[in-house]
């Protein structure tokens, strides 16, 4: 008998893992006779947690703001395993030979290069070089061409294509022509296929918006962040607000779908500055607009300024009177309300692709630095342009790590796509799983009901302006409520190292 000298660390872990789940599953065997006793039981260990009221906020608070201020949490998902390089190239490899799941799928392309670098941004990764733009560009369209006649994609229908960055807006033409192209020959798309391309004002000009439109990209997101100028400056931003105001209105006058993104919670941004961007927005006769909350990331200029004077950054509480202010005024103002920070004035905006990735749609994600999905496995690909054109010159899907889901990764991302819509039902839940998660809930749903952050009818309950601000603390309450019924306190209480993939879930 062979001896085995060595068993890697990550072998262990699996190995760990496969034991602890069956002793988990001997010891909690449900009974099927009293399921809501049984899911009760669990739930009580969940409710018995010291450090609740920073999971859930406080039980009665005199502001709908405060109920929440204290929460400090971090979503761990119990539901993914990592598979080594060989095991995980077998298996996708395996899964692109079958058919597929019929579960709604998406592409996202990734252009990692930008030419400027926004003080507040922690993403930066490449910065502009044509030699290596046009390489990288060689590389991505290689990665294309590998998937062309796998039979998992000649059996599926891509509803959504998202070219994002980084900043793709820095390519030239030819090259956004050639990427476009490219997705159109070798992906399924659907007729009605929503193809996004992503850029910064500064970088986009109507040539390439041209380029762009002919290869049949039909809805353009910039991130506009703030017209003021000053503002702008602070931020790295070249352009001044008479400029971008030019040549947005200049882009939607193509008649093609145009989305900005605006920040809320920039140093000396008041609320009738805030009021006076998303009038900005109205004027430019845009077809949607984002609001979202300034992130501030140590180790970058703006999170340096922060760092050293806070006096000038508002508190939390009024940057939720900000948020409140700003999502009041686009209700005023006849904006359809998408999801807790898309809002639309154009019928034809759907935010398709956003809501598909929130609602836990495959994504199909090619380039350096980006994560995907497919089937029950999710990825990610290097982040270094060496390794990544490597992986793609040897033939391979080039990621460097692959994790495999559970069969509760529905619930969570069913979960997740709700309260990121705004509307909870606990109800439709029932779809995928047995557990009674309406009744079981019940407790933490009105708790936040009375503390206004929601309001209820027949069991659905839709969060408030000062709700959807919470909305991601919200959320991940209720899933890591969720984590002890579906695994039990034994799992679900175990502390985890924070990975990628769940790191990406407790964005802010």
């Amino acid at each position: 008998m062979k001896k085995i000298d060595k068993i890697t660390t990550l072998g262990k872990m699996m190995l760990k893992d496969k034991i602890t789940s069956s002793w988990d599953k001997l010891l909690t065997e449900k009974p099927q006779d009293d399921l809501m006793v049984f899911y009760k039981k669990r739930l009580e260990h969940f409710w018995r947690l010291p450090d609740l009221e920073k999971i859930i906020g406080k039980e009665k608070a005199a502001r709908s703001y405060a109920a929440m201020e204290e929460v400090d949490v971090l979503f761990e998902d119990k539901g993914i395993k990592p598979l080594p390089p060989p095991l995980g190239q077998n298996a996708f490899k395996k899964l692109l030979r079958e058919a597929s799941s019929g579960r709604p799928i998406a592409a996202y392309i990734h252009i990692p290069f930008c030419k400027i670098r926004c003080t507040y941004c922690s993403f930066f990764k490449q910065g502009s070089s044509i030699k290596a733009e046009a390489e990288y560009v060689t590389k991505l369209l290689t990665e294309l061409e590998q998937m062309r006649n796998m039979h998992y994609l000649k059996t599926a229908e891509i509803q959504a294509v998202f070219l994002g960055g980084g900043t793709p807006g820095t390519l030239t033409k030819e090259q956004l022509s050639s990427i476009l192209q490219k997705v159109r020959q070798v992906l399924p798309l659907s007729s009605d296929c929503e193809i996004t391309v992503e850029s910064s004002i500064y970088d986009m000009d109507e040539e390439k918006l041209a380029a762009c439109i002919e290869n049949g990209a039909n809805r353009f997101s910039f991130g506009v962040q703030t017209f003021a100028t000053d503002l702008r400056r602070q931020l790295g931003r070249p352009d001044t607000c008479e400029e971008v105001v030019r040549k947005l209105k200049l882009f939607a006058a193509t008649g093609t779908k145009v989305i900005i993104d605006l920040i809320y919670g920039l140093p000396g941004q008041t609320k009738e500055l805030l009021q006076r961007d998303l009038q900005f927005y109205l004027d430019c006769g845009l077809s949607g607009v984002d609001l979202y909350k300034l992130q501030i990331f140590p180790g970058t200029p703006l999170g340096n300024q922060f760092k050293a004077d806070q006096s000038n950054f508002p508190t939390g509480r009024e940057l939720a009177e900000l948020f409140v202010s700003g999502a009041e005024f686009l209700s005023r103002n006849g904006c359809r309300q998408l999801s807790c920070c898309h809002w639309a004035t154009d019928d034809r905006e759907i935010s398709r692709y956003n809501t598909m990735v929130k609602e836990g749609a495959q994504v199909l994600a090619f380039g350096a630095g980006c994560g995907g999905s497919l089937g029950n496995y999710a990825y990610m690909q290097p982040f270094d342009l060496e390794k990544y054109g490597s992986l793609v010159d040897k033939g391979i899907k080039p990621f460097v790590m692959l994790f495999e889901r559970d069969e509760f990764a529905p619930v969570f991302a069913a979960i997740k796509g709700q309260f990121d819509s705004g509307v909870f039902e606990p109800q439709k839940l029932r779809s995928l799983s047995e557990i009674p998660f309406s009744e079981l809930l019940f407790p933490l749903l009105e708790r936040w009901r009375n503390n206004g952050l929601m309001e209820a009818a027949d069991g659905v309950y839709k969060l408030t302006p000062m709700g959807l601000f919470w909305q991601n603390q919200l959320n991940r309450a209720v899933m890591i409520a969720v984590q002890y019924l579906v695994y039990g306190p034994r799992v679900a209480g175990r502390k985890s190292a924070l990975t990628m993939m769940s790191a990406m879930e407790n964005r802010t």
